[in-house]
């Protein structure tokens, strides 16, 4: 029984020194520790299972992060691009490597998730596609804040994902098994709610 005690007072300690500890470091930051930032921006993706590389899309983003302290934040990206698709769900980590108390805030980062690239017909082709495979990857970033606003480049690299693969409803040719890459770049622009300094 006294055993038992003296853990509960050890663990009860850990966890005040774990609160204090916290609450000290977010005194410290001189900005608002959660994020969210939403945006769009261009992509380009290609579907090589027919030597074809598709054009520039437009992607869509939702990006919500969580300040470690003012150099380092951790989130989550959810993305996708219309037409020709890859959709995202990735967690990411960024590194602000100015002082503090300035608005404009180069970054580099870094992010590893899940890449699920589908084929949802387009005006050439009507082509599309089904049962296809979710794969992982990465992606290096760059970019910098300047006030609320966030501008980025991505490189998001993954493995191909099989798929079927059927041709126009009017096509006499049967399904097939294909590759989908989930690999673009994109160069986004993006409002953030929330993140700013502390006044």
């Amino acid at each position: 029984m006294v055993v038992y005690y003296f853990q509960y007072l050890s663990i009860m300690k850990f966890v005040f020194f774990v609160i204090m500890f916290c609450s000290v470091i977010c005194n410290a930051q001189e900005y608002k520790k959660l994020r969210v930032a939403i945006g769009t921006g261009y992509a380009s993706v290609g579907q090589e299972y027919r030597e074809y590389s598709n054009g520039g899309q437009v992607l869509f983003f939702l990006e919500p992060s969580f300040r470690l302290n003012d150099k380092v934040s951790v989130g989550c990206r959810l993305e996708v691009t219309p037409g020709k698709t890859v959709a995202s769900y990735t967690f990411n980590g960024q590194c602000y490597w100015v002082k503090k108390s300035q608005d404009f805030r180069p970054f580099v980062g870094w992010g590893i998730g899940f890449y699920h690239p589908y084929l949802s017909g387009d005006v050439f082709y009507g082509i599309t596609s089904r049962q296809e495979q979710t794969v992982f990857g990465f992606y290096p970033r760059l970019g910098f804040d300047y006030g609320h606003l966030t501008l980025l480049i991505d490189w998001n690299i993954g493995g191909y994902a099989n798929a079927t693969i059927y041709p126009p409803a009017g096509s006499a040719l049967p399904s097939f098994d294909g590759n989908l890459s989930p690999n673009y770049f994109s160069a986004k622009i993006g409002l953030q709610i929330g993140g700013g300094k502390k006044k």
